[in-house]
């Protein structure tokens, strides 16, 4: 467990309250669910609204919540989850072959669903699909390779949190993390709302300067 000294505190503390305006969203995304909810038919939204965007809302604050503590491995994991989140949201809803496609996000929203509610389904796929290529047919082939590799290690292997590691490390993973569950979270809401054309209101400048803050903490660090 790390000690947070108070520059990493402070940090924490920006990330809740730059988390606060972004659940700001969640508000008009349930307002619109609940207008436009019309049971099976919906099931796009079902999944948009209430899985991806009100289930990532409780991810971060359990993110945050741990960083605060120092628990570093459990906020990494739940980052894991995020990231896929983060995929699954534009692989559905962004999709470049597929944009505006209603009729694409809800067949892969009915997989999805029948994939979370089957136990012998393979859980890393979406439409046949794997996670590395639908992160590469949205263009995210180099998050997934440099982020979510990375993830996976601390999920499955444990070796690069248990070797050689000291404070700076432990300092600079949870910058690090505090800017991946912002930016993630933030643009993976964008992608909800630009989909179902719901009300939103875009923190982007405040993320940059949050982001860029974070990326010199962390090179202070190295």
């Amino acid at each position: 467990m790390y000690e947070l000294d108070e520059e990493t505190l402070s940090y924490l503390i920006e990330t809740e309250n730059l988390f606060r305006k972004q659940r700001e969203n969640i508000d008009n995304f349930l307002k619109f669910a609940q207008l436009n909810y019309c049971g099976d038919e919906s099931i796009d939204i079902n999944i948009g609204v209430n899985i991806f965007a009100v289930g990532s809302e409780l991810l971060i604050f359990q993110i945050l919540q741990n960083l605060k503590q120092g628990f570093l491995l459990i906020s990494l994991i739940a980052l894991r989850v995020l990231f896929e989140n983060y995929i699954n949201v534009h692989y559905i809803f962004q999709h470049p072959k597929h944009l505006n496609d209603r009729k694409w996000a809800i067949k892969l929203c009915e997989d999805y669903e029948k994939r979370s509610n089957d136990p012998k389904s393979n859980k890393g796929k979406l439409g046949d699909v794997s996670l590395y290529n639908r992160a590469k047919e949205t263009g995210r082939e180099k998050d997934y390779q440099l982020i979510y590799s990375e993830l996976c290690d601390y999920s499955h292997f444990m070796g690069a949190i248990t070797k050689d590691i000291d404070q700076r490390f432990f300092k600079a993973q949870i910058i690090r993390a505090a800017i991946y569950a912002t930016t993630f979270y933030q643009d993976l809401l964008i992608a909800i709302a630009s989909f179902f054309n719901c009300e939103f209101k875009i923190i982007i400048d405040e993320i940059i300067v949050f982001k860029e803050k974070g990326m010199e903490i962390i090179s202070a660090i190295q």
